[in-house]
């Protein structure tokens, strides 16, 4: 899941949060300009828009759709995003953005 939806470095603490982890909204913004890891961010992301009656739970299963959450608050957070993060917040959980994440985000001042 961390390769498939990136999130903050620092909401878990395993081997892969630590490897795959994204350290703030710098690096956030690196990683969607990337030709070949944003292309494919954005064409998962608008897959998860074509899925119908499913929940984010149903479809990821615990705790990846918490982890879906976070990603699509980080890069939702980004200037000039594409739209589709922000939809996957609207559509799977009432717009309500990733609480952790956007503390991480205030406090790393990022």
């Amino acid at each position: 899941m961390w390769f498939i939806f990136p999130q903050l470095r620092g909401l878990g603490f395993t081997d892969y949060n630590i490897f795959y982890g994204i350290e703030n909204l710098k690096e956030a913004s690196l990683y969607l300009n990337h030709p070949i890891l944003g292309k494919r961010l954005v064409e998962i992301t608008q897959a998860m828009l074509e899925i119908e009656n499913k929940t984010a739970l149903e479809i990821l299963g615990r705790p990846d759709e918490r982890k879906l959450k976070s990603c699509m608050t980080l890069f939702g957070l980004l200037p000039e995003t594409p739209e589709c993060f922000r939809q996957v917040l609207e559509k799977y959980y009432n717009g309500e953005q990733d609480e952790k994440t956007l503390q991480l985000i205030k406090e790393s001042g990022s």
